[in-house]
């Protein structure tokens, strides 16, 4: 005897067409509300089997970097004779011509993939009453619940595949890391191009967040720029956030940097000759295919740059992410201004952003007066702005320092001899000379690497 069992039909099980129409019209209207969405929702989560089809149509157009739009659709549908199945080209362009708001797309992606979880569990359970009433099913009951646990257990994984491995696992992952940097003979990370430091860091890692922390006119920004120039020159595709200067300043400092032309000359076009602007033609050439992308946008998000980060990484990868600098971002008012927590969740969140993308960040900050107060203005970890979630989330902390710049503005009066050669045979001894502290390293040891600056020219290389 089977006891009997009502069914669920399709059209019972919980949808809402509305909200697949609303977020494939919001794509199709404005395709980068695809980054808002791809990490909620897919294809497979579609209840009206044409949306999904459309839905992974788009997807794909926008991976290869195309336009997605009815047109276009219309005619990827028509090659393999499938227009018919998704509703003609009539309802691609309804659905574009009924698209509300791209604001509310991720508020539709949730949805459709919260009904696509319900319709899972109401169909598990419609399988599990059925095989429970059916008394001619020769298992016992202990093995229908762990029957029906497995398959609530593979709802929930799906969620967890990236992230969760076992022990095992995770060290294969590991040990073949191991193995790549033994047989290419190189530091783990993306080097930096500098000497000393590559020995005391290695290079900056996937999944890790790096602070350059200095006071102002230190030149962590001219660093920056130049660890960014020389990892994407080494063809690591690179994302700077520039969040105080314009791009324009940035490609000048760099072609200051590798042509060894004055900036101020470059920035005011003072004493260039004719051979420097063929020059500057033939380094824009070289700039052209280099993977290094410039964004300059102020007062931004950390939302904000995980979105931009995800539309690099598509196109064409990413594996450094520079941000300059963190006092400049901008974050949620929901701390009435209280920097300390403001901070601590903007440092949170780059990490994840790390971790996510398994990019190297790395993030500018500044560091506070006391430094200025003190008679050794060498920078240590306390001195880090609002520091305490600062100095806890960092993988890696840098502090840059240059004595040159303290003692330029110390110089005794010229009155006094004696004070004055001491001041100039200290002055000769540091000229031109900087000093890149590593003051943690979660991974690795302390200590300073020694580097050379030229102010003319805003930029770094190795100590001679």
């Amino acid at each position: 005897m089977t006891a009997e069992v009502v069914s669920i039909s399709p059209r019972q099980l919980p949808h809402n067409l509305e909200a697949e129409q609303a977020l494939l019209g919001a794509i199709l209207v404005a395709n980068n509300a695809l980054d808002r969405v791809h990490d909620v929702v897919s294809a497979d989560h579609f209840f009206h089997g044409a949306h999904g089809r459309i839905f992974a149509a788009i997807a794909e157009l926008i991976e290869q970097g195309k336009r997605a739009d009815p047109v276009v659709l219309k005619n990827r549908f028509d090659a393999d004779g499938s227009l018919d199945d998704i509703g003609g080209q009539a309802y691609l362009s309804r659905l574009a011509a009924s698209a509300v708001s791209i604001r509310n797309a991720r508020q539709y992606a949730e949805t459709i993939r919260d009904l696509y979880l319900r319709r899972e569990l109401a169909l598990i359970g419609e399988d599990v009453a059925e095989v429970a009433c059916d008394f001619r099913v020769d298992k016992p009951a202990s093995d229908l619940i762990e029957q029906a646990e497995q398959r609530l257990y593979e709802i929930a994984e799906r969620d967890d595949r990236k992230t969760v491995k076992s022990i095992a696992t995770a060290f294969d992952v590991a040990l073949e890391e191991v193995d790549r940097t033994h047989r290419e003979g190189r530091r783990p990370g993306y080097d930096t191009g500098f000497g000393e430091l590559r020995d005391w860091i290695g290079g900056l890692k996937p999944g890790q967040l790096s602070i350059l922390a200095g006071r102002p006119s230190m030149g962590k920004s001219a660093l920056a720029r130049n660890i960014a120039d020389n990892i994407s020159q080494a063809g690591h595709p690179v994302a700077y956030f520039d969040l105080e200067n314009d791009s324009g300043t940035f490609a000048l400092a760099l072609a200051s940097r590798r042509l060894k032309i004055p900036y101020a000359d470059l920035y005011e076009a003072k004493d260039l000759s004719a051979m420097d602007f063929e020059r500057l033609a033939a380094f824009r050439t070289d700039l052209a295919k280099q993977p290094l992308t410039i964004d300059d946008r102020s007062g931004v998000t950390v939302s904000y740059i995980r979105n931009r980060c995800r539309r690099i990484k598509r196109r064409g990868g990413l594996a450094l992410v520079v941000i300059d600098y963190l006092q400049l971002l901008r974050t949620h008012s929901k701390y009435d201004g209280n920097r300390v927590y403001e901070i601590a969740e903007v440092t949170q969140e780059l990490k994840a952003l790390a971790k996510d993308f398994n990019v190297a960040v790395l993030l500018l900050s500044q560091l506070n007066r006391k430094v200025e107060e003190r008679e050794k203005k060498r920078p240590q970890l306390a001195d880090l702005r609002d520091s305490g979630s600062i100095e806890q989330d960092a993988d890696l902390v840098m502090l840059i320092f240059r004595e040159e710049y303290y003692l330029t503005r110390d110089a005794p009066e010229k009155g006094d001899v004696v004070e004055r050669e001491k001041w100039e045979a200290r002055m000769r001894a540091v000229a031109g000379k900087a000093e890149v502290i590593v003051a943690k390293q979660r991974h690795g040891k302390t200590g300073i690497a020694n580097l050379s600056f030229c102010g003319a020219e805003v930029s770094f290389g190795d100590h001679v």
